[in-house]
């Protein structure tokens, strides 16, 4: 197993970050330190009125900084990510679909949502949401912009309706649990769901999810006739 990231086949690693978050900024050089990537940190001033909104706009910045440079693809991150282990030869595959099919958006983790496997050792389809880990294409981002101004919805939300996604099977990406995340808090907020039942579920779902992969299989198992009619 592995943690090696060195032979992606992205022309830049960006890492969202607030400019009042120098704590996770050291974080992620840590548990990337030996990944074998550069991060550059894309640093970001707190909206404080709308989390939400904020982090809309910043992965909307981010698709636009690619195209200013004329990147075929990039790995976007966002600054509470880390990286599991993973068998050696996954990102060779990963490699190989991105050069064959160059999707728009392929993630390295998701939340939660379906997700069902392809014909394609390592490679399954999803229909989820998370923006923690994904690799973005040129075609991708021109996609982010043409979305527009924020309208109150996530982009998590928005790629899951609007993209056709795909993920590394095992995921290998998931959220850092020791980190608080101020855009669920938002959400929490805006749902009025505080301490709701409903609420403390999908919380039990969210903080299991990076620790328990078991999720993807029964996932994949309940999906199995998605890979078998190759949806």
């Amino acid at each position: 197993m592995t943690k090696d990231l060195s032979n992606l086949n992205v022309d830049a690693v960006l890492c969202i970050n607030l400019r009042s978050r120098e704590d996770r900024r050291m974080a992620m050089l840590e548990t990337f330190r030996d990944s074998g990537i550069n991060i550059e940190f894309f640093i970001v001033d707190k909206d404080k009125d709308d989390p939400q909104r904020g982090c809309y706009n910043s992965h909307r910045a981010c698709a636009r900084l690619i195209l200013e440079r004329h990147y075929k693809r990039a790995l976007i991150l966002e600054d509470d990510c880390i990286i599991e282990p993973f068998a050696p030869k996954t990102i060779q595959r990963v490699n190989c679909f991105l050069n064959d099919k160059n999707p728009e958006i392929f993630y390295l983790g998701v939340l939660l949502g379906k997700i069902w496997l392809t014909w394609r050792w390592n490679i399954a389809r999803c229909r989820a949401q998370g923006a923690h880990a994904y690799i973005i294409s040129e075609q991708g981002c021109q996609k982010i912009i043409e979305f527009g101004e924020y309208v109150g919805k996530g982009i998590d939300s928005i790629f899951s309706k609007r993209f056709k996604g795909y993920c590394v099977f095992p995921m290998i990406g998931f959220q850092n649990d020791k980190f608080d995340s101020d855009l669920q808090g938002f959400r929490d907020k805006i749902n009025k769901m505080v301490d709701s039942p409903y609420l403390q579920e999908q919380k039990q779902k969210l903080s299991s999810y990076a620790r328990n992969t078991r999720k993807q299989y029964v996932s994949v198992f309940e999906n199995i006739h998605k890979t078998l009619l190759f949806r």
